[in-house]
This record gives C-alpha cells, sequence and structure tokens, in this order.
C-alpha cells in the first residue's frame, strides 16, 4: 500500500473497472477523493461528507479505515430508501468486529477477495484480506464479475429480509 497522509486508500483500478463493467456504471461513490479516476458518475470527497448526504442509484463505497462502522451503518439506512438501487461495499475483511457482522447481516452477497490488493498507486499489497458486500439484488453480470475476484457466497434474498 502506498503511504497516505490520511486513512483513505483508492480502489484499485482494476478492481474499479470491472465494478463499473458489472453494474453498467456506477451512479454514487459517496467516500471519494482518493482515486485520480472517479469510480462514479457523481461523488462526494471528504468536504461533500457522505455521511451527511443521501444516497441513490448504485452505490459504491470504499470507507476509510478509521471508521467503517459510520459508512456501514449510513449504508444500512440507505439501502432501505426508493431511491438506492444497489450498495456495494469494499471493506477489510474484519469478521471480528460488529460492523462487519451488521454489513453481513443486511448483505445479499459477500465476495471473500482471493488476494491482497494493492490500493492506489501502491506497489506492496495491504496486510490484511478485502471483502465485497452487496447490499439489494446484483444482476447476473455483477455476480459473475464478483466471481472473477474470489469466493462469492449468497447471503439470503431481499425477501427474506
Amino acid at each position: 500500500m502506498a503511504k497516505n497522509s490520511s486513512n483513505e486508500y483508492a480502489t484499485p483500478r482494476w478492481v474499479a473497472k470491472r465494478i463499473n463493467k458489472g453494474t453498467n456504471g456506477v451512479d454514487l461513490d459517496p467516500c471519494s477523493g482518493a482515486e485520480k479516476i472517479p469510480i462514479a458518475d457523481e461523488r462526494y470527497t471528504i468536504e461533500d461528507d457522505g455521511l451527511a448526504n443521501p444516497w441513490f442509484g448504485t452505490v459504491y463505497c470504499n470507507p476509510p479505515y478509521s471508521e467503517p462502522d459510520k459508512w456501514v451503518n449510513k449504508g444500512i439506512s440507505e439501502s432501505s430508501k426508493d431511491d438506492v438501487e444497489l450498495i456495494i461495499f469494499l471493506v477489510k475483511g474484519d469478521s471480528s468486529t460488529n460492523w462487519w457482522h451488521d454489513l453481513y447481516e443486511h448483505a445479499s452477497f459477500v465476495c471473500f477477495i482471493d488476494q491482497r490488493l494493492s490500493f492506489g498507486e501502491g506497489n506492496s499489497s495491504a496486510p490484511f484480506a478485502s471483502h465485497m458486500f452487496v447490499i439489494g439484488e446484483p444482476s447476473d453480470e455483477l455476480t459473475e464479475v464478483l466471481s472473477g475476484f474470489g469466493v462469492v457466497q449468497s447471503i439470503r434474498t431481499q425477501d427474506d429480509k
């Protein structure tokens, strides 16, 4: 991972490209700013405060590592709104935390990424596993894209919740 003065790390570009392909484009990135090339059509930077603004459409969220719980809680709350179709979270694979379990309980799918990701311009991999969670019903194309990252587990359908 590249040294960064904050705890925000850019999603690897190859991951962002595949997510965009699997979703036919991402509408909102609520915690943008670390990426040199935007992932979504619209984005909230730290100045915009994605925790204070509404989410909409297909959302991609790679939250800062210092406060994943706040972003997970916001995503769970926003997922019940009519304006939100789907939320994809890229998070540290940390099943020892409450926020991870909250995300697991509300997601329809989880992808256990089968490699350590190199975030941003970093040449070395992160010292932890990463997981992608999907809240909402992904298209078959997105599920196929996720399966290219690692093992994809269906947790439940929206009807089960």
